[in-house]
């Protein structure tokens, strides 16, 4: 077993009234109590050769992310030495590039920003979040990144959640009065890729907790005065449903859940269901069949 981070006893340093060995010993403990935290994914220059040095890269110091349900240790990183994360000096003009942080794995990479006699920092992409700027200068060229090019911006992330919002893009015909899957095939978005669109059409919920679920299907060319059944399915059974009694060729059922997930193995999809009806149409157009959901507590 290997254990990283041991802990201190964190007491103020006061050298006038403290002995020398409590003085040392509590400046120990302050700073081991504080690196976990201070050092988080710390941006700062890479010192290489003989005698040490900075280059054109940056270390990153390691760090944690915990996603709600797992808590994943990253290791330092070096931005700037492979194969397109290169960085090099601007030619016309100043630029500020930015380092960021994956929210889900931790690894770090680098945004490139635009020259200009006033460069602003180029945006933070989606799913990530800051760590550091550096600013290039192009007169004279800079030749390698010291910590006084560059400026922390750590953020401790928000509790990541996992979202998403399927549609049904195109009728799905139906020609059974059996439960049929409703192929989702088309997301707005997904927060944390955990939705599968392309061949299971399920929202597998990486991160643990209760989630709101919204289902609404649209049916055409059903049979008058027939029921018609919407469920929500977890782990291949039925977990809640919802009936419509057809008044015209044309309608729609609804389901709100509120569901727990245990963040690995827990999956949900849809179906349709008839009670007799072998032949109708669930509507692909104007997001009238969707499938949403949303991490909601622990």
């Amino acid at each position: 077993m290997s254990l990283i981070n041991p802990v201190g006893t964190p007491i103020d340093p006061d050298f006038e009234t403290q002995t020398p060995t409590e003085y040392k010993t509590n400046i120990d403990n302050s700073i081991v109590v504080g690196k976990r935290l201070g050092q988080w994914f710390a941006c700062h220059e890479n010192e290489v050769g003989s005698p040490p040095a900075a280059d054109m890269s940056v270390i990153v110091e390691g760090g944690f992310i915990w996603n709600g349900n797992t808590l994943t240790e990253v290791a330092s990183q070096i931005v700037g030495d492979q194969s397109g994360e290169i960085i090099s000096a601007p030619s016309g003009n100043p630029r500020i590039d930015r380092i960021v942080l994956d929210k889900i794995t931790g690894v770090a990479s680098r945004v490139t920003g635009v020259e200009d006699a006033s460069p602003v920092a180029p945006n933070v992409p989606d799913g990530k979040m800051p760590c550091a700027q550096i600013l290039l200068d192009n007169s004279p060229a800079t030749s390698s990144i010291t910590n006084q090019i560059i400026y922390d911006e750590r953020v401790f992330p928000d509790i990541i959640s996992s979202t998403f919002s399927a549609v049904l893009d195109g009728d799905q015909v139906v020609s059974t009065s059996v439960a049929v899957k409703i192929q989702f095939n088309s997301e707005y978005f997904d927060t944390n890729g955990d939705y599968d669109s392309v061949t299971n059409y399920r929202f597998t919920p990486t991160i643990k907790g209760k989630y709101l679920i919204t289902i609404s299907i649209g049916v055409s060319g059903y049979t008058i005065d027939e029921i018609f059944t919407g469920k929500l399915y977890k782990n291949g059974v039925q977990h809640r449903v919802a009936h419509i009694t057809s008044r015209s060729t044309s309608t729609f059922v609804g389901i709100t859940a509120i569901v727990e997930a245990n963040g690995t193995t827990d999956y949900f999809e849809v179906y349709a269901d008839s009670v007799s009806d072998s032949s109708y149409t669930l509507v692909g157009i104007n997001d009238f069949t969707r499938f949403e959901g949303l991490w909601i507590a622990p």
